[in-house]
This record gives C-alpha cells, structure tokens and sequence, in this order.
C-alpha cells in the first residue's frame, strides 16, 4: 500500500542520488551570515520570506507542491478500539505558516524552530470504525479539519557528512511540541449518512477537540513533522552547508 511513508522514503532515495548544487535563485538573496550579530533574527526575518516560495514546490530540489500538499495515505489512529485512515489527502495554508523565533546551536548541531499557523486545513476522505472515549464512530466518506492558530516547536539534532567533497547536513532524529486553539472537525455520511447520528458524533468532537488531541494529535502533528524535513532535507541532502549559511 502507498503510504505516506513510502511518500518520504522515496524522496529520501532521490535527494540523496544527486549531486551538491546551489541554493535555487530566488533563495540566493535570503542567506544569513553565522558572523552577524542578528543571525537568528536574519534567519527569522529571511525564513517568513522563503516559506511562500518554498511551498510552491521546486522540481529540481525534488520539493513537492505544497500548496496544497497531496497525501495518498494517512493512518491517522489505529488502536485496538478505534481505526482511522484517511485517503486522497489535501493540506492547505502552508504558505501562511511564520516562522516566529529560531534557536541555531551550529556547533552542537542542534536547530529548533517556533512555526505558527493561523488556518491550517485538512481535507480528503476517511474511513472510520471503533469508538472515541465514549462515542461510536463508524463511516466512510469526506471530512475537512481546521487547525486553528498551531504552534509548532520543532527541535531537530543534525549531523554533517561529506558528499561531492562538499559539507552537508542531514538529520539525525527531530521532536515537536505543538498546541492549537482549536481544532475543528465534520466527518460527512457517518452511520451511511444518518444526519441525527452523525451530527452527535461531530458535535461531540467538535466540543472535546482538547481532550482529543491525544488521540488525534500525535498523526496530525507527524505530517507538519514530515514536511518540516521534507524542506530541510530536499536543501541540506543537494546544498552544501557553505551556501546555506554564510561565514
């Protein structure tokens, strides 16, 4: 089965057949120097600047669109009592992300960055069975989440290698933190579309989204993980670190 993580295997494979170029031009302009005084603040400053260019995808960096991004498969929860997989998947509003604050510890080789997003919408087709805390849930058919107002703290631990005689980063394992506003959610035919019932179940998580988030949150969170490293790798695997971050 095509799954998101054969999505991300596949362009781990292809990013690292290719050999080390230069940042793409219109991300030339937006580098930092280690030396300045405002190098976090520069990287701050030049990152809200690159993320609407980024997301607009770059074949030759193997980066996908990402406005929207297209998922065909995401395993959204599976427990003993409840099963969630979601298919033909849209995420919309990447390009609004901000890049709020960045910690950039070189020489430990360890990056956190505080992201924000206002709206974040995900949209596709579901099929669900099982039960959430004390609710059944059962059905299949088309459902859209809004992310409202996520922060996203996202630390990642690197390590540097050399390829084409050139320096390169790449990531060892990253974590993420993350909390909303408020999430939103309507599954569409629940119960083969009985309304009364289906409107209790969205009314319910639409009420608990919180306390859901346990459920719900760790699948949510692992895709903006994803596309984090999706970026991160697609520049640091074909960039060597000299152009990314000037002496």
């Amino acid at each position: 089965m095509f799954t998101l993580k054969n999505v991300f295997v596949i362009f781990a494979i292809s990013t690292n057949c290719v050999f080390s170029k230069d940042l793409p031009e219109y991300l030339k302009n937006l580098t930092c120097s280690k030396s300045q005084k405002d190098f976090e603040d520069c990287f701050v400053r030049n990152g809200n600047k690159a993320i609407p260019l980024v997301v607009r995808g770059d074949p030759d960096y193997n980066i996908p669109k990402l406005n929207p991004m297209e998922i065909p498969f995401v395993e959204l929860i599976s427990t003993p009592n409840l099963s969630v997989n979601l298919t033909n998947v849209k995420i919309r509003g990447l390009e609004n992300m901000k890049l709020q604050k960045a910690k950039l510890l070189i020489e430990e080789s360890r990056y956190t960055h505080w992201l924000k997003g206002e709206n974040i919408i995900v949209e596709g087709e579901y099929v669900a069975n099982g039960q959430i805390m004390i609710m059944p849930i059962k059905g299949k058919g088309r459902f859209t989440t809004n992310l409202k107002n996520g922060e996203y703290e996202i630390t990642s631990l690197t390590e540097t290698y050399e390829k084409d005689g050139e320096l390169h980063w790449k990531i060892l394992r990253s974590s993420i933190k993350y909390s909303f506003e408020r999430i939103t959610f309507n599954f569409e035919n629940l119960f083969d579309g009985n309304k009364e019932l289906g409107d209790k179940v969205n009314e319910f998580l639409n009420e608990n989204w919180d306390i859901l988030l346990v459920d719900f949150g760790p699948g949510i969170t692992d895709i903006i993980l994803k596309i984090y490293r999706t970026i991160f790798d697609a520049f640091c695997t074909q960039v060597p670190q000299k152009y990314i971050f000037l002496d």
